[in-house]
C-alpha cells in the first residue's frame, strides 16, 4: 500500500492505492474468450488484476503517462495523470515530426527517461528496456522481465503493442511470455487485447523505494520542466520553440499539400489532430499540476508557479478555441482539412507559443526563488 499521508491527497494528487494482485495463472479457454483474446485459448496464461481502460479525449492523451498511471494503480499506488505529467516533464514538452507529424516524434529514448522520472517521483525504481527487432537477445531480456513483473502482480508498459507508436499496459501473457495481453488506447472491447506485435520498448515498475519528500519532488519538477523546454531536439524532430516554428511553417505551406493523395492527406490529418490534441492535453495538465504543488514552495516561488499555471491554462484555452479548425479522425471526425483551417490552427499555435514564453519565464523565476531558499537553509 502507498505510504503517502492523508494531507497530500489533494495537493499532490496522490491517494492510497490497492495492494498488488498476484498473477492468476492458468486461465481457462472460456475466460480467455471472455477477455477478448482470440486464437490463444489453449495457451497457459498469467495476468494481473483488472487494469482500467485507456482512451483518448478524456484528459489523458499522453499514452505513456496514462499507461503508467493505470499500471501503478494495480501496483498499489494511485497517482493522478497530472502528477506524472508534471514530474516527468511531459506536461511541458512539445515535439514535432517534420515528416509524419506524429506527437511522439519516434523518440523512445526521451519517453524512457520521462518514465523513469515519473516513477522516481512516487518512490518506485524502474527498469527501461529497448527491444530492437534485429537483436533477439533484447526481446528475450524483455520477455523475462515481463514474466517476472506479472508474477509479482505488477503490470509493465510497452511501446507499440497495438496501433501506432503509442504506449499501453502489459497486463498478462501466454505461451511463456511470447504472447502478451494488453490494455491500450486502440482496444475495441472491454477485455484485454492480444498485442499485435512485440513492443519496441518496455518499462518495468520496480520496488517501492520509500516515501518521497514531496517538496524535493516538486522543486525537481521545476528543473525538469525548464530542461525540457530548453531542449531543441534534432533536425527532423525538433522540440520546444523550434517544434512550434516547424509546425506553423508546415501548416502554412499550401504548396506541400497540393497534389497529395487522399491517403497521404488523411494520414497527415490524423497525425496533426493527434499532435494538436496532445499539446492541448499536456498544457492543461501543466496548469493543473502547478496549481496542485504550488503550496509546497516558498512564497516567492509559489507566486511564480501560480503565474506559470495561469499562462499554461491560457495556452490550453486558446488551443481549445481553435479545436474546431482541427479535424480529429481518431475520434470519428471526417471533415476535410482545408487551407483556411490550417492557417487558423497556425494562428492559434502562434498565440500559444507567445503565452508559453511567459509561462517558461515564470517557471525559471520559480526555480531561482526555490533554489535561493534551499541554499540559505543548507
Amino acid at each position: 500500500m502507498t505510504e503517502v499521508g492523508e494531507k497530500h491527497k489533494t495537493s499532490i494528487g496522490l491517494e492510497p492505492g490497492r495492494p498488488p494482485m498476484r498473477a492468476s495463472v492458468g486461465l481457462t479457454a472460456l475466460a480467455l474468450l471472455m477477455a477478448g483474446v482470440v486464437g490463444c485459448a489453449s495457451q497457459p496464461t498469467a495476468s494481473v488484476g483488472e487494469v482500467e481502460g485507456l482512451q483518448w479525449g478524456v484528459g489523458k492523451d499522453n499514452t505513456l503517462m496514462g499507461s503508467l498511471a493505470a499500471a501503478l494503480d494495480v501496483a498499489g499506488q494511485s497517482v493522478t495523470y497530472d502528477f506524472l505529467m508534471g514530474t516527468s516533464g511531459a506536461a511541458f514538452s512539445v515535439r514535432f515530426d517534420r515528416t509524419n507529424w506524429w506527437p511522439a516524434a519516434a523518440d523512445p529514448t526521451s519517453d524512457l527517461d520521462a518514465a523513469a522520472a515519473a516513477l522516481r517521483s512516487v518512490g518506485f525504481s524502474s527498469e527501461s528496456l529497448r527491444c530492437d527487432a534485429a537483436k533477439p537477445e533484447e526481446a528475450e531480456r524483455a520477455r523475462q522481465a515481463i514474466v517476472a513483473s506479472i508474477g509479482r502482480g505488477v503490470p509493465a508498459v510497452g511501446l507499440g503493442l497495438r496501433g501506432g507508436a503509442d504506449w499501453g499496459v502489459i497486463a498478462g501473457y501466454g505461451d511463456d511470455g511470447k504472447m502478451l495481453l494488453c490494455r491500450t488506447y486502440y482496444d475495441e472491447g472491454e477485455g484485454y487485447s492480444k498485442a499485435a506485435k512485440w513492443p519496441s520498448a518496455v518499462v518495468v515498475i520496480g520496488e517501492k523505494t520509500g516515501p518521497p519528500d514531496w517538496r524535493t519532488v516538486a522543486a525537481a519538477s521545476l528543473e525538469t520542466a525548464v530542461k525540457v523546454v530548453e531542449a531543441q531536439g534534432s533536425g527532423d524532430c525538433p522540440s520546444g520553440a523550434p517544434a512550434y516554428e516547424a509546425w506553423m511553417a508546415g501548416l502554412q505551406d499550401d504548396a506541400a499539400f497540393e497534389g497529395l493523395s487522399h491517403a497521404r492527406l488523411d494520414e497527415l490529418t490524423r497525425a496533426n489532430g493527434r499532435s494538436f490534441a496532445s499539446l492541448t492535453d499536456s498544457r492543461a495538465a501543466a496548469a493543473r499540476y502547478l496549481r496542485s504543488v504550488a503550496l509546497l514552495f516558498n512564497a516567492g516561488a509559489r507566486a511564480h508557479a501560480l503565474n506559470a499555471a495561469n499562462a499554461y491554462r491560457g495556452v490550453a484555452s486558446r488551443l481549445r478555441e481553435a479545436a474546431k479548425h482541427v479535424p480529429q479522425p481518431l475520434l470519428g471526425d471526417r471533415e476535410l482539412w482545408t487551407s483556411q483551417m490550417r492557417r487558423a490552427e497556425a494562428a492559434a499555435l502562434y498565440d500559444a507559443e507567445k503565452l508559453e514564453k511567459k509561462a517558461v519565464s515564470e517557471l525559471e523565476q520559480a526555480l531561482e526563488a526555490e533554489r535561493g531558499v534551499q541554499s540559505t537553509t543548507q
